[in-house]
């Protein structure tokens, strides 16, 4: 990741890894323990916050995505196309197995219609302070299916 020491000199305040859709099967192992490494060396401002957009836990890659983020210097992790509550407490059971501290965030990353039909749900999961102490929630709507929400 050239962009390594550029991150600490921007305006940005999240520095968002994306180790799920961008990377290719092939690397997602290595990209993930190289993302881990990065985090770990401390090139970032003192406000960044480092999230990490994991893959989905009906992938072969989410579980271990997760255990390797729960003890990495990160902030947080993103549940990409998240679509259900149930979806936020399993990424939140693993994390809390695998030693993650108690304010790790989890923001559910809203990317599908279905997503989208259960937001309220999926929000109040994330702030009724059950599962994780820190929420946030994400909508991202890709512009070819906005136009077909009433949003």
């Amino acid at each position: 990741m050239p962009y390594a020491k550029a991150w600490r000199h921007t305006a940005a305040d999240v520095i968002l890894f994306e180790i799920e859709d961008s990377v290719p099967a092939q690397k997602k192992c290595q990209v993930r323990q190289h993302v881990v490494e990065i985090a770990g060396r401390g090139n970032f401002a003192p406000h960044q916050r480092k999230m990490v957009t994991v893959n989905r836990l009906d992938t072969r890659w989410g579980h271990d995505d997760l255990v390797a983020m729960a003890t990495a210097d990160i902030d947080g992790v993103v549940l990409a196309k998240c679509e259900s509550p149930e979806d936020v407490r399993a990424a939140s059971d693993i994390l809390d197995a695998a030693g993650a501290p108690p304010d790790m965030e989890i923001w559910a990353m809203i990317e599908t219609p279905r997503g989208r039909t259960i937001f309220s749900a999926v929000y109040h999961t994330t702030h009724s302070g059950g599962v994780q102490s820190a929420w946030a929630v994400v909508i991202l709507v890709p512009p070819k299916i906005y136009s077909k929400l009433s949003i």
